[in-house]
């Protein structure tokens, strides 16, 4: 008994996880002692089975906290996706080193943050980066390069254009519910845009321009947005009529040089637009007739109307645009 108790309590010690650390999360607290606990039960034979058994009911503890974070900042349609979601193992393994080797105090919400910034990291292949500086250090977060943070270390931007940026879009994405700016233009990132993207309540920049993304745009982003730029990747489909409804502070609109087809939706000229200046949706097929509630905005306060209107037969007609190009073939 006394020495499976022993050998808890001098692997902790050496692991560098004190029981009387005060971590902001008591359930990483009770967990601990819960481990003191089962040895007198269920006795370690080793010191390394020991060390095994730690890491592990640690790792449970902090997939509870994160998913109990999760459930206070997601709606309950939002929880839908992520049901049976479980941590990025790289990332899992970088906060539980975290933990273990600093004295950083460190709340749930910045455990959440922390996993999901190496989440993209190791989605985005991480290693091959042009600039990687800080990234899985054990240092604040806020220093690595390209994320951006307020004066409470909480992320505000992540900035990583022309990095050499490779993979998916995780989900996890929305779980950095402070972002304002995502910047990811000019890198090789594939696959579709994730639905969780309107879970970011206070974004107002989405650059992800020449890129690789396919597949339809989503039925929501996120309402603050006030610079939407796709252009020069491979989405496809139609603009859905209800995707800027929402988009009230929208200033800046680019689907240029995508695969995006059928006509124009009428909300895209909305009275409740009236902050935007620039649309361009050329080179893409595109078809009909721009809509009147579109060119009754031009060319106050809408400045700039780009489309594939020009030729002998262009599929669009428009002629309010400032600029009239040939579709590309």
């Amino acid at each position: 008994l006394t020495t499976a108790t022993f050998l808890i309590l001098f692997v902790i010690h050496k692991s560098g996880i004190s029981p009387y650390k005060q971590y902001s999360n008591n359930i990483v607290e009770s967990n601990i002692k819960d481990m003191k606990v089962n040895a007198i039960s269920n006795p370690p034979t080793n010191l390394k089975e020991t060390q095994s058994l730690i890491v592990q009911s640690l790792k449970s503890s902090v997939i509870d906290v994160l998913q109990s974070e999760m459930s206070l900042i997601m709606t309950k349609n939002d929880l839908e996706h992520f049901q049976s979601w479980k941590p990025n193992e790289i990332a899992l393994d970088y906060l539980i080193e975290r933990l273990k080797k600093t004295e950083m105090q460190l709340t749930t919400s910045t455990m959440l943050q922390t996993i999901t910034l190496i989440t993209i990291y190791d989605s985005f292949n991480g290693t091959s980066w042009e600039n990687q500086e800080g990234w899985l250090d054990l240092g604040e977060e806020c220093f690595w390069h390209g994320v951006q943070c307020n004066d409470d270390d909480v992320v505000t931007g992540i900035v990583l254009e022309q990095n050499k940026l490779v993979g998916n879009i995780p989900n996890e994405i929305g779980f950095l519910i402070n972002l304002q700016i995502l910047n990811l233009r000019k890198n090789e990132i594939t696959g579709s845009l994730p639905s969780t993207m309107h879970m970011l309540k206070h974004l107002n920049h989405l650059i992800l321009d020449s890129n690789q993304l396919e597949g339809y745009l989503p039925t929501r982003f996120p309402p603050n947005l006030q610079i939407l730029a796709l252009q020069s990747n491979k989405l496809t489909g139609t603009i859905s009529h209800n995707l800027f409804l929402e988009l009230v502070f929208l200033h800046l609109l680019n689907l240029s040089n995508n695969k995006f087809e059928g006509e124009l939706p009428l909300s895209l000229g909305s009275s409740l637009l009236n902050s935007l200046v620039s649309i361009d949706i050329s080179s893409n097929n595109l078809i009909g007739v721009m809509p009147e509630t579109i060119c009754a905005k031009r060319p106050s306060p809408l400045l700039h109307l780009r489309a594939d209107c020009a030729g002998p037969n262009p599929k669009l007609q428009c002629n309010c645009c400032s600029n009239c190009v040939v579709e590309l073939t």
